[in-house]
């Protein structure tokens, strides 16, 4: 499940950074795949606790409940923090920035759609 879902994500990340590349240089590909990117670690991260989750479900409900507030809440830190370093520190262009998050985090939500589909089938 994890695994394709980081594929699609993987290839609209080469396809948008080829597209920066071509239509806005080197300064904005940078950008668009470390925008991108930050959606890559959070689905790694949130594939990471739904299998560490799903190893621990007979636990008891408050832990689990825990547990997924918790792994929220970490994902959360690290995409902020993410952010903040590449409009910061790291200077990158803050549209092309956005623009790689935001396509790459639609891109994730369509796949998680088309998942949950196939598994109900």
């Amino acid at each position: 499940m994890g695994a394709r879902r980081l594929t699609v994500q993987l290839l609209l990340l080469a396809l948008g950074g080829v597209l920066a590349l071509y239509f806005k240089g080197l300064d904005s590909m940078l950008a668009t795949v470390y925008g991108g990117g930050i959606v890559l670690v959070n689905t790694a991260i949130s594939i990471w606790y739904y299998q560490r989750a799903r190893t621990r479900a007979a636990e008891d409900a408050m832990r689990t409940l825990r547990y997924a507030i918790s792994s929220e809440l970490q994902r959360f830190v690290v995409m902020a923090t993410l952010l903040v370093l590449g409009f910061g520190p790291l200077g990158l262009e803050p549209t092309s920035l956005l623009a790689g998050f935001i396509a790459l985090q639609i891109g994730a939500l369509l796949t998680q759609g088309f998942e949950k589909r196939l598994q109900s089938k």
